[in-house]
């Protein structure tokens, strides 16, 4: 009850995705850590989010993509940091009412990559085995050596 009573609405769960809390949060403490690092030794920021619905507060993660700008290396360029995003959307797949709530965050965050190539979409529909996922996302993201 304490933690519906802090995060529901009327005692109740309150569903979708709210990421924009987070982010900024994010952002606070990565400047804390960096301040003192001149702009171009600061580490590329590995953004990484796990879901499974879409999001609330799409139109307020936009507006703070848009901040930043693609850069040569292919990162989103935003102020005090470069950085890439991995949003993994977990699910079950395909409900008996048809909706498939994974597919329609994906496809969410698909088109928010469109306009910020920085940002990259990954489906696990129906995985639920942790380390397929640790796996496929490692594969997907790690750069390798040539």
């Amino acid at each position: 009850t304490a933690f519906l009573a802090r995060y529901g609405r009327n005692g109740q769960p309150v569903g979708g995705t709210e990421i924009m809390e987070a982010v900024r949060a994010g952002d606070r403490h990565f400047m804390r850590e960096f301040r003192e690092d001149a702009r171009g030794k600061r580490p590329v920021r590995a953004r990484v989010v796990f879901t499974d619905g879409i999001l609330n507060d799409a139109e307020r993660f936009r507006a703070y993509l848009e901040q930043g700008t693609l850069s040569r290396d292919g990162y989103g360029s935003h102020g005090d940091w470069d950085e890439v995003w991995a949003i993994c959307i977990l699910g079950e797949g395909r409900k008996p009412d048809g909706a498939n709530p994974a597919k329609a965050a994906y496809d969410q965050y698909v088109t928010l990559s469109k306009d910020h190539p920085w940002v990259h979409a990954y489906l696990f529909e129906a995985v639920t085995n942790p380390a397929e996922v640790a796996e496929d996302l490692a594969l997907a993201v790690v750069p390798t050596t040539a």
